[in-house]
């Protein structure tokens, strides 16, 4: 089996959340984005 390992990102600065999921995202990483505490739920 050859899972990724999953991240959540939550963040209400979208330019500061796309810089992480894209270093993460190159480090292998599945990224998921929320930009509020009720979309991360």
């Amino acid at each position: 089996m050859n899972q990724k390992h999953r991240v959540l990102v939550v963040d209400d600065d979208k330019e500061i959340a796309g810089v992480i999921e894209i270093y993460l995202k190159q480090a292998g990483l599945a990224v998921t984005v929320a930009y509020n505490g009720m979309e991360a739920l």
